[in-house]
């Protein structure tokens, strides 16, 4: 019964346009058609720039890793080969890491110390 209202009030909208009703019709069906294309298009479009990106995303990966193990391999290589220089670079590096923590240390307990007088005082 809805559906014949509804008929009646579309005739009644249409009725003036009885010539025209077709060829609207007809273009509106071919522009959704276009629009289907343009949209099937696009996600053929997407869907492969996805797929490129994909599978570089991959081949830098697995380029990236090669290089770490060949770095990492070259480095084992180069301490095995000297093993002194291993020994002399990492007291180097850790006698220049205390001196670091020596010198920046003693401001950093000052700070701290300050600061946690204020937060008792406070309280």
């Amino acid at each position: 019964m809805k559906n014949t209202l509804e008929d009646s009030a579309v005739n009644e909208q249409t009725e003036g346009l009885e010539y025209t009703s077709v060829p609207v019709r007809t273009e509106i069906n071919d522009a959704v058609k276009r629009v289907e294309q343009h949209f099937e298009a696009s996600k053929a479009a997407v869907s492969d720039a996805l797929e490129e990106g994909k599978s570089a995303a991959k081949h830098l990966l697995k380029r990236g890793r090669d290089a770490a193990e060949d770095y990492i391999d070259d480095a084992t290589y180069k301490m095995k080969r000297n093993p002194q220089a291993v020994v002399a670079l990492a007291f180097g590096a850790g006698a220049l890491a205390g001196a670091v923590l020596g010198v920046l240390l003693p401001f950093g307990v000052t700070r701290l110390a300050a600061s946690s007088r204020r937060t008792s005082k406070e309280l």
